[in-house]
C-alpha cells in the first residue's frame, strides 16, 4: 500500500493525489463497515472507487511510456488496496470507467 502511493504521488498532480487519498480512505471505510456488518454503503463505495480510478485513468493522457506502465500497475494492483471481499468490486469500476473514455 506505500509503495502503491509513493508510485501515484510520483505520477499524479497534488490536487488530484488528495482526492485518491480522501477516496480511498473512504473506500475502506465504507468496506470495512460493510464486511462487518456495521452499515457501510455500497453507493459510497463505489462512488469513492470511481473517484480514485478517473484520476488514475484520465480522459486523455500525455504520458511518456514509463509514466503510461506506473499508470497500468496502479491500475491493475489498485484493487490490492481493499480488502478481498471488494477488489471484484475494483475490477468493475476500472472496467466502467475504461468503457466510457472508449479504452480498453
Amino acid at each position: 500500500s506505500v509503495r502503491w502511493l509513493k508510485s501515484a504521488e510520483a505520477l499524479l498532480p497534488v490536487m488530484e493525489m488528495d482526492m485518491v487519498r480522501a477516496s480511498l480512505a473512504t473506500a475502506r471505510a465504507e468496506a470495512e463497515d460493510i464486511a462487518a456488518g456495521s452499515g457501510g454503503s455500497d453507493s459510497k463505495l463505489t462512488e469513492s472507487l470511481r473517484n480514485v480510478v478517473e484520476c488514475l485513468v484520465p480522459e486523455m493522457s500525455f504520458d511518456s511510456p514509463a509514466e503510461e506502465k506506473t499508470r497500468d500497475e496502479l491500475v491493475r494492483n489498485g484493487m490490492q488496496l481493499l480488502p478481498k471481499l471488494f477488489r471484484p468490486l475494483w475490477k468493475s469500476v476500472v472496467q466502467e470507467t475504461l468503457q466510457m473514455r472508449g479504452s480498453s
